[in-house]
């Protein structure tokens, strides 16, 4: 009897173990041969096509079909922002579920996308392929006339979601996915000191017409014979000129301050009443404080209060 009973024990557990298996190919429901029908998945597989960007996954993200958790999926890294750019992507499917209603959007309010809504993105080998603008916009705006705000300066990390909507079985199902971009936004700056005074570089002590950066008029600072200084505030270095009064074409001196450094401008101005020119190595000043020129160059005048009218 012992023997009986071990052998009907033996056969209950085996029969128990074999509705229970997995293949590859499916699950299986217990006492039935029929897989289960595989669950609707989608993933969004974005990309650079600019040359210079460099990417960087978070493989356990990227892997992930739905990813509501705002934890990034990749990250692009820009480089150096003189100005606002533009940057390209591709955005394709990689799942087996077409993905509809996809809105891309950013907390900072410096990204740009176009287009932002994109209706239908088919399955995985479809082909089916969007191109996305990115925009980083920084001092100048990438389509239209006049200034915008300037990005804080030094290294950002903006976010960015793309969003869809997929379904599966009944359900309506959202999948979304984050994505980073790093820059160092470069800005030029400097102060501008008269006299051990630092002045309000965006109101001068008057203001003339100029024949420099296509201004109509620029500020003017008096010296009366006090020390000129000029501090680099920004992240990119300057290069100043001091140009003629009248002689527009004469370049009396050149002065190159580095990120950090202060200059001290030959005092007093021989000859008297020249144009100062302080180009920023290609990066924006805040047009909101500076005159600056269409060549993207500030100007300012140094004059000697003494002789108005001299060169």
């Amino acid at each position: 009897m012992n023997k009986i009973n071990c052998m009907v024990c033996i056969m209950i557990l085996f029969t128990l173990g074999c509705t229970g298996l997995k293949n590859t190919t499916g699950i299986y429901r217990t006492g039935d041969n029929t897989p289960t029908p595989s669950i609707e998945s989608s993933s969004f597989v974005l990309s650079s096509i600019d040359e210079g960007i460099t990417e960087s996954s978070n493989q356990v993200q990227s892997q992930s079909v739905i990813n509501n958790d705002n934890e990034i999926v990749k990250s692009f890294g820009v480089g150096d922002i003189k100005a606002s750019i533009p940057i390209f992507f591709s955005l394709s499917n990689g799942g087996n579920s077409r993905v509809t209603t996809i809105n891309i959007s950013s907390s900072a309010s410096f990204l740009e996308f176009t287009p932002n809504t994109i209706y239908n993105l088919d399955i995985k080998g479809s082909g089916d392929t969007n191109i996305i603008q990115v925009g980083i916009i920084h001092g100048i705006p990438l389509n239209g006339i006049g200034y915008t705000d300037l990005i804080t300066m030094g290294d950002n990390s903006p976010t960015f979601t793309i969003t869809g909507y997929i379904v599966s079985g009944n359900e309506t199902v959202t999948i979304s996915a984050t994505y980073q971009l790093t820059f160092n936004a470069k800005v030029a700056d400097f102060e501008l000191t008269i006299g051990g005074v630092t002045k309000n570089i965006s109101m001068g002590d008057g203001r003339v017409d100029t024949p420099y950066g296509n201004l109509s008029k620029g500020n003017i600072y008096y010296l009366n014979n006090n020390i000129v200084k000029i501090q680099n505030t920004g992240n990119v270095d300057l290069n100043l000129r001091l140009l003629g009064h009248e002689y527009y074409n004469v370049v009396y001196s050149t002065y190159t301050v580095a990120q950090g450094q202060t200059i001290t401008i030959n005092t007093p101005l021989s000859p008297f009443n020249q144009w100062v020119e302080v180009d920023g190595s290609h990066s924006v000043f805040d047009f909101k404080i500076y005159d600056v020129g269409n060549n993207g160059k500030v100007y300012f005048k140094l004059l000697d209060k003494a002789s108005p009218l001299s060169n």
